[in-house]
């Protein structure tokens, strides 16, 4: 999801212009599934509490949280100036 998130600015700014709505809904659709995939990983580690590598997940999804938030963000800022 954070390397579609990535590309998505570049495809809203310079993408064609008739599909430009197909980039902030592609935004939205990559920051529900990230935010979906994301309760899925926090119930799952209550499961594997105790295990080394389980300490360092929380930081990391929430480094690829902020990344793909400013991406979509981004993307829709994108979109909704072409649309306006």
């Amino acid at each position: 999801m954070a390397a579609l998130a990535r590309i998505l600015p570049e495809v809203a700014g310079s993408g064609n212009k008739n599909l430009i709505s197909d980039a902030g809904v592609a935004a939205l659709l990559c920051s529900a599934a990230f935010e979906a995939a994301a309760l899925n990983v926090a119930i799952n580690l209550k499961a594997l509490a105790g295990e080394a590598s389980v300490a360092i997940l929380p930081a990391e999804m929430d480094s690829l949280r902020q990344a793909i938030s400013a991406d979509c963000a981004k993307t829709l800022d994108l979109t909704r100036a072409a649309l306006a």
